[in-house]
């Protein structure tokens, strides 16, 4: 139906409109169409308002709480992975993340701090790749008010101990893997608060655990923390609107990470976005969740699919796996960032270099009618090449992927162009930073045009101002 509307539509997409006076130096500003000078947005499609009550609210008001919610790739006995993945229900996600923010108040995880100037807090921090157990804690946060800090891989010693510092963090939910750095800092008394680890996967570096338990460290698992608030009656105070959800540290270009504080609405009114450019999801979506919800791009992401009930996989862990994950999960929505794309652009010409010279000329004639239609008539499917030539490719992810958006960094249009007209699937160009909830500015779901990042949506409002320096001027 995008397609068709795209086909009759002539007029190029109206993607803002000025509101406001001139100034010197700047542009007026900008903002969605429909919204002109109305008051933004401050909440999304579902009227929910944080993110623990778009959680209860799948649950109570849409009746979908036995809907497979969250998917992880099975693994056997020796470790390896499976063919399939596993799911819990909204549900039970729901439960067990009710059970993991009862269970942090028993064992006192997330004494209330006091930060200056910025008030009264309660923190945990989560150091892990994507999977279940980041959203079963991040869910036990949002239950009872506890902000969520995200610490990923790059970021250094010095960064780490300005963080911790910063946050007076006293429990991090850590991955066993990454214990050994966190040894290291703990060993120099670079950051004397931490007293709690909560260690994923603690069958393993049982050395490293032992080391940090001599130096007073108390080490939980996930399943303890569970099971100490199963059944108790534990009195717990739901986030608000303007409660902080997270502070996301970014990497910065100078100096130590800026700690950026975002709110529970914030989070929830940027959700609109999506509603605001064309995107139309059902309940029997499935994305494929890889980029890291360390980030607030991912961190959107996930809350869009909750708001539209949208089943979520997380990727195995590898990236070298991610083609295998998509041929299991079968998602029809991803994101990711150019280079991932840039993988799969690659994946698939070397796929087609391969092919018996026969079938490889009747693919490139393919590819070359398909791009010209997508160029002179802005539409990227086809009633034959898409039955005859293409399945074959569309598989190499699953054969199932509708949407996909990507940021961080322009893709390069030819790439873009060549995955619209392979995967027959809307893609979509985004931009924006930790400060908005990563999601500023999106192009339109019947945008055919690569080389540029669209408008902003319903919560955000855009202008420019002049950089005489790089010769920038409005």
């Amino acid at each position: 139906n995008i397609q068709k509307k795209q086909e009759m539509t002539s007029s190029p997409i109206v993607y803002s409109v000025f509101i406001g006076d001139e100034k010197p130096g700047e542009t007026r500003i900008m903002r969605h169409p429909e919204i002109g000078d109305k008051p933004l947005r401050n909440t999304n499609s579902e009227g929910t308002k944080t993110i623990w009550q778009g959680l209860v609210h799948n649950i109570k008001d849409r009746n979908l709480g036995d809907k497979n919610f969250i998917g992880t790739r099975a693994k056997g006995k020796d470790g390896k992975l499976g063919d399939h993945y596993t799911w819990k229900t909204f549900r039970q996600m729901h439960d067990i993340s009710l059970n993991f923010g009862k269970g942090a108040v028993l064992l006192n995880l997330c004494p209330e701090v006091n930060i200056d100037g910025e008030g009264k807090f309660k923190f945990l921090g989560i150091y892990s790749k994507n999977r279940e157990e980041w959203m079963i804690a991040d869910f036990g946060c949002h239950c009872n008010t506890v902000t969520v800090v995200p610490i990923y891989d790059t970021l250094g010693d010095l960064a780490m101990e300005h963080i911790f510092k910063l946050t007076q963090l006293s429990t991090i939910l850590v991955e066993a893997k990454s214990l050994k750095k966190l040894l290291n800092l703990i060993s120099k008394k670079m950051h004397s608060n931490v007293k709690n680890l909560i260690v994923l996967d603690p069958e393993t570096e049982k050395e490293t655990q032992a080391a940090l338990k001599d130096l007073g460290i108390n080490i939980y698992t996930l399943e303890q923390v569970i099971e100490k608030g199963r059944g108790m009656d534990v009195a717990l105070t739901p986030c608000t609107p303007e409660d902080i959800a997270t502070i996301c540290f970014t990497s910065g270009t100078t100096g130590l990470p800026k700690g950026v504080l975002v709110t529970q609405k914030n989070i929830m009114s940027e959700i609109s976005v999506i509603s605001s450019h064309g995107f139309h999801f059902s309940t029997e979506d499935i994305y494929l969740s890889s980029l890291p919800l360390a980030h607030m791009m991912e961190r959107l992401i996930f809350e869009v699919c909750v708001n539209f009930a949208i089943r979520v996989g997380f990727y195995s862990g590898d990236p070298r796996n991610l083609v295998d994950d998509c041929k299991i999960l079968k998602p029809t929505c991803m994101c990711g960032v150019p280079r991932i794309f840039q993988r799969i652009y690659e994946k698939i010409n070397d796929t087609i270099d391969k092919l018996p010279t026969l079938k490889k000329k009747i693919t490139q004639q393919a590819i070359k009618s398909k791009l010209h239609e997508l160029e002179t008539r802005g539409i990227f499917t086809h009633f034959f090449w898409d039955k005859v030539v293409f399945p074959t490719i569309r598989n190499l992810l699953g054969g199932r992927v509708r949407f996909i958006l990507t940021g961080s960094a322009p893709m390069e249009p030819k790439v873009l162009s060549f995955l619209r007209i392979c995967l027959s699937a809307h893609i979509f160009e985004g931009y924006g930073g930790t400060e908005n909830v990563a999601g500023m500015l999106i192009t339109n779901a019947t945008e055919t045009r690569p080389g540029h990042i669209g408008g902003p949506g319903y919560a955000n409002e855009v202008k420019l101002l002049d950089h005489p320096e790089l010769k920038y001027t409005s």
